[in-house]
């Protein structure tokens, strides 16, 4: 183990702040998915998770156009936080890591099981995007944990925030906000289709 006052290779730093990304959101998830599996959850959040038939319905009404730019809008403005989170040494993005996991447990999943939507319905609409959008919040929550990173480095007189961490911390912004995008138009196109699909198969 190197001391602090090291810099670690790259690959190290990115492989603790992405395991521990990703550590934070399987906590919020186990506990969302708890909650939500043993009725836990206000009877309210069952009526309301966006997993619902009644719900889905709802948004394929929703011009695929107005879809995407609320979307879209709504990515980003998380993505200001998880930023806002790298200049404030990750304590932002640690709790928005678990909360994430938390919505995706209680909201996105567990809940509309629990309430009695077919699992094709509720993987129909969570799956297309999904696999684009969360890794796109965990390397976003990444970002915020790498300056943590490098803040402990700087407490043991190691250099804080060298042209290598910054190199990383704008290449990993970068590409999130470009899976963002991505993930805003696939959820506002190819979601839709999917959701439509289990729908009829399940005879909605």
């Amino acid at each position: 183990m190197p001391p602090c006052s090291e810099v670690e290779p790259e690959r190290l730093l990115w492989g603790r702040a992405l395991g521990g990304a990703a550590l934070l959101i399987g906590i919020g998830f186990a506990v969302g998915w708890t909650a939500a599996m043993t009725g836990w959850l206000p009877s309210q959040a069952y009526r309301d998770t966006p997993g619902t038939v009644a719900a889905i319905r709802g948004r394929l009404e929703i011009p695929p156009l107005e879809t995407g730019w609320s979307i879209l809008s709504n990515n980003l403005k998380v993505f200001a936080v998880y930023l806002a989170g790298a200049v404030a040494l990750g304590l932002p993005s640690i709790v928005s890591l678990l909360w994430l996991g938390f919505q995706i447990g209680a909201f996105f999943l567990g809940g509309p099981l629990y309430a009695g939507t077919p699992p094709e319905i509720v993987w129909s609409v969570f799956l297309p995007h999904a696999v684009l959008e969360v890794p796109a919040f965990l390397l976003s929550g990444a970002l915020g944990l790498r300056t943590l990173q490098s803040f402990l480095r700087y407490l043991g007189k190691g250099p804080f925030l060298t042209a290598a961490d910054r190199r990383a911390l704008l290449g990993g912004a970068g590409l999130a906000a470009l899976l963002l995008v991505l993930a805003a138009v696939v959820e506002a196109t190819l979601t839709p289709w999917c959701a439509r699909a289990a729908l009829a198969a399940a005879g909605y």
